[in-house]
């Protein structure tokens, strides 16, 4: 999304405000902070309705581990989202930069629940887990010249927020905690997956010209 304002609330847990290298505060239950982006590709910060000041980068830390914040777009008006761990903001060509700096158990929670939704075994999750941490660790660096390591969407992997409704999903990521795959070269896999394959499957080289051993 171009987003040209997000707010950011109280969810579970307070966090701090810095504007660049100065702090404001932190955001506590019923309030929130409310983020513009200005001609001058600075970020107008706002809290409540009292405007703090414009600045390059904003960023909210969580001021203990676990916590979680609430994100929504205000222009254009995206759903309210939840994520754990902490954000940064910057302002670029098209509109805000919004970065989640979350661990990677998190990260692979929000993603596997985005991917496969809930009602599935264990060892389904625990597969997802193992092919999701694959793929972000061997394209870590994707989006690297736009100033963050992976998008939200299928392009990179699908990440809505972080896990809400499924904590079998933690479980798994938890058990296959640091395992990848990898090739007979010693390198990671591209593990690629699909959310319906209409009923069948194909050998790679028909898909991509090119034969993929593993």
């Amino acid at each position: 999304y171009n987003l040209q304002q997000v707010v950011f609330s109280y969810n579970g847990g307070s966090y701090s405000i810095f504007g660049d290298s100065l702090s404001f505060g932190a955001i506590l239950p019923n309030e929130f902070i409310t983020l513009t982006i200005k001609r001058n590709r600075k970020i107008e910060l706002k809290k409540g309705v009292t405007t703090l000041g414009e600045f390059e980068k904003i960023n909210l830390i969580e001021t203990k581990s676990g916590f979680s914040i609430s994100l929504s777009g205000k222009i254009p008006v995206v759903k309210e989202r939840k994520y754990k761990n902490d954000f940064e903001i910057t302002a670029a060509e098209k509109g805000l930069t919004v970065v989640n700096m979350v661990d990677m158990n998190n990260y692979l929670a929000g993603v596997v629940e985005s991917e496969g939704g809930g009602g599935k075994e264990l060892e389904y999750y625990k597969v997802q887990a193992l092919m999701s941490r694959t793929y972000a660790l061997k394209y870590l660096n994707k989006h690297q010249a736009e100033g963050f390591s992976l998008c939200d969407r299928v392009h990179c992997q699908a990440y809505h927020s972080m896990v809400r409704f499924t904590p079998s999903i933690e479980v798994a990521v938890l058990a296959t905690e640091n395992v990848v795959m990898k090739d007979d070269n010693n390198q990671l896999v591209d593990a690629y997956f699909h959310a319906n394959c209409g009923g069948q499957t194909s050998e790679a080289e028909y898909v991509w010209n090119s034969n993929v051993p593993y």
